[in-house]
Parts: structure tokens; C-alpha cells; sequence
């Protein structure tokens, strides 16, 4: 009797332990989740297995992988950002091409026109299966783009990434949503206190209406100019405010003049230089308000 006790719970004592042996098991083999924003291919299995060993797809097995996938820009600013297109083991050795669709800002609702521009480092390369395609992707905003929300944010505001190559004998692709946002604000760097400074946007800034106005920003940019409190204090004119002269910018301080300037101010243009330096006084001006097609006119 004692030893059909014993046996009966020895056996209750393995029967239990099996759940968490498979539980460690489990947990031991699952994969770490990368920090990076990946996107996994949405693969619509067709035929798991053909009798080959391959696995169809009715899109482009391969991943892009992102650094950033909701981008905020400003007026006047250039943007790179690193991309890697990753094949999967299933993906057949092709030759890949990969483009930037950017309908979306030419639609009516931005009219963009030739104001935001976009570019790969690389169009097509070769790629085998577990193969990477490194590139780079630029985003050129110029100070007369318009201004807009991007889909994240409830506007329409994108640009997508699509991959294509050939499959199994026909065409596939894949493709990746970047939300792009352009805020209407301008910054302008002093970026050496040689005289005249040099700044980094052009002498003759052009900028069109917002409907929301349009925030001007100054920085300065330098490392050393205005450690010793003679820094610059930016001269303006209206429409903006100038500078206040007891507070000069330190190394990497901003003046945001507290006047944003809307549509119904009209055409307006306001002058920009170092108050304390008459000789970086050399014509130079932010137009405001300018009708597109009529900058430098």
C-alpha cells in the first residue's frame, strides 16, 4: 500500500512539472525584440510549401528597417537618414530597386511643388537571400515649402519607401510609411563670428504664407563666439522684434523674437545682423509672405 501511495505521488509530482519545464524551454528559445523600429514584411502565404522547400509571398519578402519613421522638419532644413533593406532567407538573389514615392506632398491639400525634395544615396543594388542593402535618404525642405500636418498627426503629410523586384517570374514589392511634418518655423545660425559672421542660410531668405504665420528663430551656432559675454545680439527690423541688447547669445542660445508673422501682414521683409557689429551689416533679409514663383524677383 505504502509503495502505490509513493508511486502515485511521484507521478502527480512529474505530471505538474511538465507545464513549466515547456514554459522555460519556450521562454529560453524565444528571440530578443530589436530596440530598432522594424517593419516586418506582411507576407501572405500562398503556398507554405511547394515541394521545394521555398515559401511564397504575395509581397516583396524583405524588411526596411528605419531609424526614424515620423520625421519633424522645419523651413530651410536638409535631413539624412540611414535605412537598411534586409531580405529574408525565402528572398530569391534579384536585383532590387528601391524609390521614394512623394505624390503625397504634391497632392492640392500641400502643393509642395519643387520646394520639398527627396533622394537616395543608391537606387537598385543586387541582393541574395539574408542579404542588406545599407542607404541613406535625404529630405530637402526649402524655406518656401509649405507647411503641413503629417498623417500621424491627422494631416496628410508622407512618404513611402517601396522596394520592387522579381519573384518567382513576376514583379513584387514591399513598402514603408515615413510621416513627415514640416512645421512653419525658420532657424537662422550665426555660425562664425568672422566680420561679416557667416550664417547658414543664404543672404536673401524667401518664405511664403502660413496660414498659421511663420516663427522665425536665431541661434548661435559658433562654440567660442559670445563665451565672454560679447556675443551676438541680432539686429531686426519690423515686422520682427529686435533683439533685447542687455542679453547677447552665449554659445548655443536662441533669440525667438515673440512676433509671428501671418498672412494678412502682406508682403513685409525684415533685416538681420549682429546689432554690435556694424560691418556684419551687409543687406541681408527674410521676405516674408512671398507668392511662390516670385522669389528673388
Amino acid at each position: 500500500m505504502k509503495n502505490l501511495i509513493s508511486i502515485s505521488l511521484l507521478s502527480l509530482f512529474l505530471f505538474s512539472c511538465i507545464p513549466q519545464v515547456e514554459q522555460a524551454q519556450f521562454q529560453k528559445t524565444t528571440p530578443e525584440v530589436s530596440s530598432t523600429p522594424i517593419t516586418e514584411s506582411p507576407q501572405v502565404v500562398v503556398d507554405h510549401d511547394n515541394g521545394t522547400g521555398s515559401q511564397q509571398t504575395s509581397s516583396l519578402p524583405v524588411q526596411f528597417i528605419v531609424s526614424e519613421s515620423s520625421v519633424e522638419m522645419e523651413l530651410s532644413q536638409v535631413k539624412m537618414i540611414p535605412i537598411t533593406l534586409r531580405a529574408s532567407s525565402f528572398f530569391q538573389s534579384s536585383n532590387v530597386e528601391v524609390n521614394v514615392d512623394y505624390s503625397a506632398l504634391l497632392a492640392f491639400e500641400i502643393n509642395a511643388g519643387n520646394y520639398i525634395t527627396t533622394s537616395l544615396n543608391q537606387s537598385q543594388a543586387s541582393m541574395n537571400a539574408n542579404g542588406t542593402i545599407n542607404l541613406v535618404l535625404t529630405i530637402n525642405v526649402n524655406s518656401m515649402a509649405p507647411s503641413f500636418k503629417s498623417v500621424q498627426n491627422g494631416g496628410t503629410g508622407k512618404l513611402i519607401l517601396r522596394a520592387t523586384a522579381v519573384q518567382d517570374g513576376q514583379e513584387m514589392e514591399q513598402e514603408f510609411q515615413i510621416d513627415l511634418e514640416v512645421k512653419p518655423q525658420l532657424t537662422i545660425g550665426v555660425i562664425s563670428d568672422s566680420v561679416p559672421h557667416d550664417y547658414d542660410q543664404a543672404n536673401q531668405v524667401y518664405t511664403r504664407a502660413h496660414t498659421e504665420g511663420i516663427q522665425i528663430v536665431f541661434q548661435n551656432k559658433t562654440m567660442n563666439f559670445g563665451a565672454n559675454g560679447q556675443g551676438p545680439c541680432i539686429h531686426t527690423t519690423s515686422p520682427l522684434r529686435h533683439c533685447p541688447t542687455t542679453n547677447r547669445m552665449e554659445p548655443g542660445e536662441k533669440y525667438t523674437p515673440d512676433r509671428i508673422i501671418m498672412p494678412d501682414a502682406g508682403y513685409r521683409k525684415a533685416i538681420f545682423y549682429n546689432h554690435f557689429n556694424s560691418s556684419d551689416n551687409i543687406g541681408r533679409y527674410i521676405h516674408f509672405n512671398v507668392i511662390p514663383g516670385d522669389e528673388g524677383a
